[in-house]
């Protein structure tokens, strides 16, 4: 998943145009550490964000302030000129305020962060600048997403759910629907559709029909807001 704004930055590394699905009034741009790729079929648009998912509920919603003042940083950089400048010096406000309140380390240049981001405890995630997050996915209290053995920063494909405690490190690839269990320290590629336990992570292939049912349970958390406005859920 890319993030919703993903401008070019003096010194940064070029972008490679891409389509933003859902947002026609954001650039069309993606950062050259792209997510996995996610294989062409039926579930494609699986990987589509759901920006639905970072939408604001209510004021005191902070993990949702928290991206939402990281997303807006972006664009103000992205305009640039005094039109951008006073917007983007008010998002850098919101978001030292919003992380001191989340306890969260995700900094304001972290360009490759996907649609559809969950947090539902954001207290002690930190997330590597560099890092690539798809689109949909969830990611636990105390999770860290940086550095470690293996040269590089992780990317993570689409709908990934990481556990609470949970460590990845280094240069490794995560797969579309993986899941990283609880206190899990990841140092290894974690193929798509699989669960990686245990320190150092060991991964375990699921059954048969828990592995089919992987985009059924993706569907669950793709709530949207025309299924909200029905009054209806997947």
């Amino acid at each position: 998943m890319q993030s919703r704004f993903e401008p070019d930055l003096r010194g940064d590394a070029p972008r490679v145009p891409t389509a933003s699905p859902g947002r026609p009034d954001e650039p069309e741009e993606r950062t050259r550490g792209s997510a996995p790729a996610t294989p062409e079929g039926p579930l494609a648009w699986l990987s589509v964000p759901d920006w639905s998912r970072e939408r604001r509920r209510r004021f005191w919603d902070p993990s949702r302030q928290l991206l939402q003042s990281l997303r807006d940083y972006q664009r103000a950089r992205t305009q640039g000129g005094l039109r951008g400048f006073f917007p983007a010096k008010l998002a850098v406000l919101r978001h030292r305020f919003w992380s001191m309140i989340t306890g969260a380390d995700i900094p304001l240049n972290t360009w490759s962060l996907g649609g559809g981001l969950m947090l539902p405890h954001p207290n002690g995630i930190v997330i590597h600048p560099q890092a690539t997050i798809g689109p949909n996915c969830m990611i636990f209290q105390q999770v860290t997403i940086g550095t470690g053995p293996r040269p590089g920063v992780p990317r993570l494909g689409s709908n990934v759910n990481v556990g609470p405690g949970a460590k990845v490190l280094g240069g490794v690839v995560i797969g579309d629907h993986a899941r990283i269990g609880a206190n899990a320290v990841v140092i290894n590629d974690v193929p798509a559709g699989t669960t990686a336990v245990g320190v150092p992570a060991v991964v375990k292939q699921r059954p048969k029909r828990e592995e089919s049912a992987a985009p059924l349970r993706a569907l669950d958390s793709l709530h949207t807001r025309h299924d909200r406005e029905r009054g209806s859920t997947f």
